[in-house]
């Protein structure tokens, strides 16, 4: 059962984002979803996800597309969010059997369908095309429960054949957010998904009663000790209890079996092995991908393996892992076999003296910013340094990094996966490219002309609302491209090196002063969205003029037909400017900043009229 302090905490998100974004509270829901289970932290990725929701949206309250160069990352999200203020609302069997059918929707748009659910029923068609096996995810959240009916519905195999099955091309997942499953988010936040391979073949069996799946097999123990060390505060929270330390008999056996050579080999017959639990796991090739990840059996095991003073490289070791969603049976499992996020590569630097050395800069310089060295670091701060700073002025690392590395180096790489980004080992080094040596006011320029990006979508998306017109619409679509964003950063810097030393100089100390004194609902000044706005102008100009490579070839050869009719249409979509700067954005930056110099010294550079507004 929900308890009331969950409640009252979920309550209090729910206002916090109805408080920041000035919105009502069944809009606040479809966001939390995308903060909390999507784990989106890009404010206009979260514009651009909800937009869907609104009339004849056919049950859709978000959408999102996650594209990634790591295929085992990428997949296609959409929910319906229900909510309630007394959080009691109960869905039937019909508003379960309507969300059922939302893939059939996007997949045969409706022509009464908005125009935002009709673009995104394109950018599902698309995005299958470019990846014909990528996960899809339907997440059906309500603030209350599921009816009996609803519950029954779910484990009708028949059922789940008929509407999630193999005709759309792809393994569907389903996933059931009652009020119980939401709060635990907020009492114990989930594990981001981790990857495990298991040596030699893993059995799989799947519960006759629940339906949920399990994987037994041997895994290394220097796998089973990288875990446990890079999710120390979160891997054993539903374990009954934490390690008994080096003084129990267990340790001291543990150990004993590790000082031979022989014993290390025998490890996975002398052990009892790990019993774990988890929300879903599938498998790619040869390695299992597995959402919230728990141990709740074998805390003294891990803890021996971890302080070995013996090679554990030759060392394996039994793991069981049960697909468990219900809280109950969690427990049930927990007990019988006698939890917060693992930390993830942008976790893992928070104690690296770059990071302690840009907070304390930013505390005493500027103040009015908050540089997020831990994860969600912001959100536990006093509600009196939360009021004075906003979420606008809040350097969080991993959004800095990207605004950062398109700013100053390269925007067509500012998309790399995280675990490149904030690697300390890789060639070339991006994190200290980004952190080393670096002055705080350094990622504090580039972080407002992302958050003036960041306000001109939100403009664009009220526009659409106001005077809804294909060309808001598309220019919304466009800018809610995180790409497009850093190629945008990147003409911006462009204009800003064009300038004289004290001309720049100026510009930046004037727009910091003037951001710095923002309060949480003022508006941005006029001049911040002209910059921005003369930016997306000129970068789309430049990206016309640049066609013969940055437009899809069918559309090419359409347009340069000696027959062509001009037609309004007849214009790349913002997934193919996407899927362009993506695949071959590197090869294209070269061009496309010498374009803009040319057309800047012929007709003058726009962007730079309006930053010497700020002089």
């Amino acid at each position: 059962m929900a308890s009331d302090t969950g409640k009252e905490l979920f309550n209090s998100q729910i206002d916090q984002i109805c408080e920041q974004m000035g919105i009502a509270r069944h809009e606040a829901f479809p966001r939390w979803i995308c903060q909390n289970v999507l784990r989106m932290a890009d404010e206009s990725q979260i514009d651009e996800a909800v937009s869907v929701d609104g009339k004849n949206d056919y049950g859709v309250d978000v959408f999102y597309a996650q594209d990634s160069s790591d295929a085992t990352e990428r997949y296609v999200c959409w929910a319906q969010a229900k909510f309630s203020e007394n959080l009691d609302h109960i869905v039937d069997r019909d508003e379960m059997e309507g969300f059922a059918g939302t893939i059939h929707h996007l997949k045969n748009c409706p022509d009464m369908a908005n125009r935002t659910f009709k673009q995104k029923s394109i950018e599902l068609a698309r995005t299958e095309a470019k990846y014909p096996r990528i996960k899809k995810r339907m997440i059906f959240a309500v603030a209350g429960r599921f009816s009996e009916q609803v519950k029954d519905l779910l484990k009708d195999a028949d059922w789940m054949e008929a509407k999630f099955g193999p005709q759309y091309s792809s393994e569907i997942s389903l996933e059931i957010f009652d009020l119980d499953r939401i709060l635990s988010y907020i009492t114990t936040p989930p594990t981001p998904q981790v990857k495990i391979e298991f040596s030699g073949s893993a059995m799989e069996r799947s519960d006759a009663v629940t339906g949920k799946k399990s994987i037994v097999g041997y895994v290394s123990a220097e796998l089973l000790v990288r875990l446990a060390r890079e999710n120390s505060e979160t891997l054993f929270l539903e374990n009954p209890r934490q390690t008994l330390g080096a003084d129990a008999p267990t340790y001291k056996a543990i150990l004993n079996t590790l000082s031979s050579p022989d014993a290390r080999k025998r490890f996975w017959k002398l052990n009892n092995g790990i019993t774990a639990i988890c929300g879903r796991f599938e498998r790619i090739e040869h390695t299992y991908i597995i959402e919230n990840f728990k141990i709740v059996n074998g805390r003294q095991t891990t803890y021996s393996l971890e302080r070995s003073i013996y090679p554990i490289d030759d060392v394996f070791l039994m793991m069981t892992i049960h697909e468990a969603v219900d809280d109950e049976e969690r427990n049930q499992i927990s007990q019988a076999t006698n939890t917060q996020n693992p930390i993830k590569p942008v976790d893992l630097v928070s104690n690296y003296p770059e990071m302690t050395g840009l907070a304390l800069q930013c505390k005493e310089r500027f103040p009015e910013f908050y540089f997020e060295r831990q994860s969600r670091g912001f959100t536990t701060a006093k509600r009196s340094l939360q009021v004075r700073v906003t979420r606008r002025r809040v350097l969080e690392k991993n959004s800095i990094a990207r605004a950062y590395y398109a700013y100053m180096i390269d925007p067509s790489q500012a998309t790399m996966p995280e675990k490149e980004l904030f690697s300390t080992t890789s060639t070339p080094n991006h994190y200290e490219m980004v952190f080393k040596d670096r002055k705080i006011e350094e990622l504090i320029i580039p972080h407002i002309f992302a958050q003036m990006l960041s306000e001109l979508h939100k403009k664009w998306c009220g526009d659409l609302k106001k005077n809804p017109t294909a060309e808001i619409s598309r220019k919304k679509e466009i800018i809610g491209k995180s790409v497009i964003k850093y190629f945008i950063l990147c003409f911006i810097h462009e204009s800003m090196i064009g300038l004289e030393d004290s001309q720049r100089e100026s510009i930046k100390r004037n727009m910091v002063e003037k951001f710095r004194n923002l309060r949480e609902r003022d508006s941005f000044p006029q001049e911040f969205l002209d910059i921005t706005e003369s930016a997306y102008e000129f970068f789309m100009l430049i990206f016309n003029v640049e066609k013969k490579q940055t437009w899809p070839q069918d559309l090419l050869k359409k347009t340069s037909s000696e027959k062509y009719e001009v037609q309004d249409d007849d214009v790349p979509t913002p997934v193919d400017m996407m899927y362009a700067l993506r695949e071959k954005g590197r090869r294209l930056l070269p061009d496309l900043l010498r374009t803009r110099r040319s057309t800047a010294g012929m007709t003058g550079d726009p962007v730079q009229k309006n930053l010497l507004r700020l002089c």
